[in-house]
């Protein structure tokens, strides 16, 4: 009989932002080693289904949690965590992956985590600083440390953010995303003149900021582009920014891509700019293009200084600094011998990524 995971996915894969992939991935790969996976949501709609249709091992169980409510304990909130519990006592599940951690639904989980089997094994995703700041409040961390969860981070820096909330905590396990080598392209950069900003349009990601830096030097590079791929709240305002400043023809927008789209566009541009106000929990993006000798512009905060080395293979700027982001637009486009030594370090760098086999086998260790 398979070993039975019980994921934990809320509001829904979709609205994940750029954790769905990885967490689509992880299921994918549960699923292909045998594993049955029950993936415990809101309302999933088609593009759920559609993206599992080809794994006969995956399951959606939708609970649709009422966002507003505030007290534990009327009779919908019993009914709906015993609906959960009586889920988990039919299929017996082994392991608990829990990928989110949202207030309109973590009631809910709290209480079913006081009801189900002690021998179930809790291991608790942290995918971003939102879920740090949401296990501070009201000491929500200690729930898990009492089921003795298991506590994933994708890098030193979410690691620390986490002991910081809670010094005492044990059972965490590093594990980075795993990193396809499928799209190494060896070839140098300066011979490209385009660039790229790749991500959501979210205030925090520094999008404004690289366009501001943008229109201030642009018109001194006539054969150069940004090319800003993804979507996002901040869309509109960054086209009409785009226009007030007058830039049109120096930036390209492309909204969301497919990965092999992605591919094409990112093997002929010149540098990717990731330039996050925010600290960044790993930045997949960041350790995608290394594969393909793609230098950095990036913040010199969170995840990002793991994975991007000064001068090594791209170059650091203070978060939300557009001085600093216009004089490292201007070097890497002026500049082709630092621009190709980085390309260099780019590709040196990828030897020392997690392939996502290496990933699967450490969270293996952890499943069985």
């Amino acid at each position: 009989m398979s070993h039975k995971i019980a994921h934990w996915v809320f509001p829904n894969l979709n609205t994940l932002g750029g954790r769905s992939n990885y967490v689509k991935f992880l299921i994918e790969k549960f699923s292909e080693l045998d594993f049955e996976n029950h993936i415990v949501t809101s309302m999933p709609d088609d593009t759920n289904h559609k993206a599992f249709l080809t794994h006969h091992k995956v399951f959606f169980h939708a609970f649709d949690f009422d966002k507003s409510m505030e007290d534990i304990h009327t009779d919908v909130t019993v009914r709906k965590v015993k609906e959960l519990h009586s889920l988990f006592l039919k299929h017996k599940f082994k392991v608990l992956l829990i990928h989110s951690l949202k207030p309109e639904s973590f009631i809910y989980l709290k209480l079913l985590l006081t009801l189900v089997n002690p021998s179930l094994r809790i291991i608790l995703l942290i995918h971003d600083l939102e879920t740090i700041k949401y296990l501070a409040n009201n000491k929500n961390v200690d729930l898990f440390i009492l089921k003795k969860a298991v506590f994933i981070c994708p890098s030193t820096y979410i690691q620390n953010e986490l002991m910081k909330i809670s010094p005492g905590v044990q059972n965490i396990v590093h594990i980075p995303h795993g990193v396809s080598a499928s799209w190494t392209n060896e070839k140098l950069r300066s011979n490209y003149r385009d660039f790229t900003f790749v991500g959501d349009f979210e205030e925090h990601k520094g999008l404004v900021q690289l366009v501001v830096a943008w229109a201030r030097v642009c018109n001194n590079f006539p054969h150069s582009r940004l090319f800003l791929i993804g979507d996002g709240k901040l869309m509109n305002f960054v086209k009409r920014l785009v226009v007030n400043l007058g830039i049109e023809s120096k930036i390209v927008f492309t909204g969301w891509l497919n990965n092999e789209e992605l591919n094409i566009e990112l093997e002929s541009k010149r540098f990717i700019v990731i330039p996050s106000i925010i600290g960044e929990s790993f930045s997949l993006i960041a350790a995608e293009v290394q594969y393909l000798g793609l230098p950095a512009i990036a913040s010199s905060n969170g995840a990002l200084v793991e994975l991007i080395n000064d001068s090594i293979n791209g170059v650091l700027v203070r978060p939300g600094n557009i001085d600093e982001l216009e004089k490292a637009l201007i070097l890497l486009i002026e500049n082709n011998q630092f621009l190709d030594k980085l390309s260099l370090g780019a590709y040196e760098k990828s030897d020392s990524l997690l392939r996502p086999d290496e990933v699967i086998d450490r969270y293996l260790r952890i499943l069985v």
